[in-house]
């Protein structure tokens, strides 16, 4: 099926059957032949199958459900396996790619130097912080979740330096957006919601995922040309700017303003769609019903007249504070992974009422860094931040240099998703997803195959280089 991955097809099939029949025997021997046990590993083994071809799909595979399927429970579909389906995707697409590392005897990349140099800063700093926490299992979750987005990075990098992949995540990223906000619309004509949760089942969350469409889009029907196509984008980014009003996220909406005026910044030429664009955004505010935006024009109304105390006093402001105060405990080196929790529901939930009584986390990538870690990971984390961006920024310069319009085209959309990504994490959570080292890995990937391009002949400078570098020869 693809000579790139395993060589001759004879090669590929022996590989492949040997590997089927192993699994099969494992699940058959392991769970003692239950028919509906092995209809079960059956599914999973037809999952593992189409990966082993092309692990590129089990990267796929973990964004769409995590943007789309998420609230479907689909593990349930596997239970009893002692596995679950995103981690049987991921231990599947792992299987895959060093398969691929041996068959074709490649030396993988392991991504940019500078943001590896942080992320390894950033995991000594989780080891550092550990030594305070209060429950061990809680750092072995951490830890787990971290390698698990090391991994995803690394197979990223190696993976989707072709722009013809790029360009297939960022579709199917696109679509699933698109179909979780759909079900978001879906939820408020069919029950009686004030806030939108679609397919997600959290309306934080879907307005987070919807802004990082929201980022795509927005640049992409700024560089598109033909007027179909750009009406076709924007009517996708006023689904999404909907989707967001419907939420009820004060986070979200002030996310997805901060999106279009760093673009307003970035772009200077043809404001035309620009504003087109713009006027989506205000023109999805006004049309909502009003009992679906409250919340933000309670909040946006109190900061636009100069009342910050006032908007702060919520409940977001009520666990920030707790936040900053349990930080101040351990300011070094924080008190360890997944602590704040613990501390707070011993400490300050019991004064609390209503929600702020369950809350379990801060509620905002940046300072659950801050107080997990201390200043110690957030030093790290604050360099990964900034050197990112500005490999975003050098990615730019070399593709106009080197006359790359595609990739400079992908630099662009992937540095607007990174941006959606920061900023809507501040107020969800940034390390815990997999979109922000998906996207630490897009920025890394590009200045590669750039890099790499730009020094190739000038008739060449419009060819993808491989999925991964070719070996050696002998």
């Amino acid at each position: 099926m693809s000579a790139l991955f395993w060589g001759t097809n004879a090669r590929r099939t022996v590989t492949a059957l040997t590997l089927v029949l192993a699994a099969v025997g494992a699940y058959f021997l392991y769970f003692r032949g239950s028919p509906v046990t092995i209809f079960k590993a059956g599914v999973l083994i037809s999952v593992f199958g189409i990966i082993l071809i092309k692990p590129h799909i089990g990267v796929i595979s973990l964004t769409v459900y995590r943007i789309f399927a998420r609230g479907f429970n689909l593990e349930q579909l596997i239970r009893g396996l002692g596995v679950t389906l995103t981690k049987s995707i991921g231990l599947f697409t792992l299987i895959s790619f060093f398969a691929l590392i041996v068959t074709k005897r490649i030396k993988p990349v392991f991504g940019h130097r500078t943001q590896l140099l942080f992320i390894y800063g950033l995991f000594f700093a989780v080891f550092i912080s550990s030594f305070a926490a209060f429950y061990w299992k809680n750092v072995g979750t951490q830890v787990f979740q971290m390698v698990q987005n090391l991994l995803l990075y690394i197979i990223f990098v190696n993976l989707f330096a072709d722009v013809k992949w790029l360009y297939r995540f960022l579709w199917f990223t696109l679509a699933s957006t698109i179909l979780a906000c759909i079900s978001a619309l879906a939820t408020v004509a069919l029950r009686d919601v004030i806030r939108a949760g679609g397919t997600l089942g959290n309306p934080n969350g879907l307005a987070t995922i919807a802004n990082q469409g929201v980022a795509i889009i927005l640049v992409l029907a700024l560089a598109e040309a033909n007027v179909r196509k750009r009406f076709v984008l924007l009517c996708g980014l006023a689904l999404m700017l909907v989707s967001i009003i419907f939420t009820g996220s004060r986070g979200g909406l002030l996310t997805a303003i901060i999106i279009f005026g760093y673009q307003l910044v970035k772009r200077r030429k043809n404001l035309v769609p620009y504003f087109i664009a713009a006027l989506l955004l205000v023109g999805a505010f006004v049309l909502v019903p009003g009992k679906y935006k409250q919340r933000q024009e309670q909040w946006f109304g109190e900061i636009l007249s100069g009342d910050v105390t006032e908007a702060s006093r919520g409940s977001r402001g009520f666990v920030y504070r707790s936040a900053l105060d349990i930080f101040k405990r351990s300011p070094i080196i924080g008190v360890g992974p997944r602590t704040f929790g613990v501390i707070y529901q011993e400490e300050y939930a019991p004064g609390a009422r209503g929600a702020l009584a369950h809350v379990r986390v801060v509620h905002s990538g940046i300072l659950d860094v801050l107080v997990t870690t201390g200043l110690l990971g957030f030093s790290f984390f604050v360099g990964l931040i900034v050197s990112t961006f500005l490999i975003f920024r050098a990615n730019a310069r070399r593709c106009r240099r080197a006359n790359l319009g595609q990739y400079l085209l992908l630099n662009d959309v992937f540095e607007s998703m990174y941006v959606a990504v920061i900023v809507g994490g501040s107020f969800e959570s940034i390390l815990k997803g997999n979109a922000f080292f998906l996207t630490l890995a897009a920025a890394a990937t590009i200045h590669r195959a750039t890099v790499i391009l730009a020094a190739a002949a000038p008739e060449q400078s419009e060819k993808a280089p491989a999925a991964l570098p070719q070996p050696a020869p002998g």
